[in-house]
């Protein structure tokens, strides 16, 4: 994901963990809240030549000593953010607010 526009929270980056493909992306917006660096993806940093930074972070997703757990991560973490977990937390927050 190579925005750096603040995503409110990159969702596409957790539909591509449900098929166990690591995320690379920047710590912008809402994707830090997902995205953790050598266990579902890789950050790559704002500091010096982004282009860079993004490259080295797309390598270190593929680096084979690696790549398997980061794809077993990014399914684990993708698992977590399911429709009924999200309804479950927001329906209280809903009803609350109706009262």
């Amino acid at each position: 994901m190579p925005s750096l526009w603040p995503e409110p929270f990159g969702l596409s980056g957790l539909e591509a963990g449900r098929f166990g493909l690591p995320t690379t992306a920047f710590a912008v917006g809402g994707i830090p809240e997902w995205l953790t660096d050598g266990v579902n993806g890789a950050i790559a940093s704002l500091d010096g030549v982004r282009a860079t930074s993004l490259a080295h972070a797309i390598e270190r997703c593929l680096d084979p000593n690696h790549h398997a757990q980061l794809r077993d991560g990014a399914r684990e973490v993708a698992g977590r953010y399911t429709m009924e977990r999200h309804l479950a937390a927001l329906l209280p927050a809903l009803e609350r607010a109706a009262r």
